[in-house]
């Protein structure tokens, strides 16, 4: 058996694929929701786990989110794969399989890493009032608070 096909060379290149597509994924989802704000950026917020006494994670209709992508993003980027890789229908059924079998792995790393992501959000604000004035601080926190509730619609 050549050592490209060995069963270890398989597994290997299949943890690679699938650390890739978390950190590609991961990284979309962090610009969308925290670095560049945009008109899927309401979705988004709805990507990471909730916080106590946060509603920001609710559906329209009341019900609470669950884990996994926001409504509508797998099949876009489904037809992103399909339309730039020419997919088959079957490729894409395999696909789609896959997403919804990482949902969970999704949703133990956001709730890993959501805490901290939060502490450095937090901790760079504080930092930042601290070369502000009284006056622009005043408004920084306005802004900052128009932000949140923009992220709660």
């Amino acid at each position: 058996m050549s050592e490209l096909n060995s069963p270890r060379t398989v597994i290997v290149a299949l943890v690679l694929l699938a650390h890739t597509a978390v950190g590609v994924l991961g990284g979309i989802a962090l610009d969308r929701v925290i670095f560049r704000p945009g008109p899927l950026r309401a979705e988004m917020a709805a990507f990471g786990p909730d916080r106590p006494g946060s509603s920001r994670f609710d559906r329209v209709d009341g019900s609470r989110r669950g884990g996994g992508p926001p409504p509508g993003m797998r099949h876009r980027m489904l037809d992103a794969l399909g339309r730039d890789l020419s997919l088959t229908q079957d490729q894409r059924q395999k696909i789609d399989s896959i997403f919804l079998g990482q949902e969970p792995a999704y949703r133990a790393v956001r709730e890993e890493f959501a805490p901290r992501l939060r502490g450095l959000m937090e901790e760079t604000r504080l930092s930042i009032e601290k070369v502000l004035t009284p006056e622009q601080v005043q408004r920084f926190r306005e802004r900052h608070r128009r932000h949140l509730e923009d992220e709660r619609l």
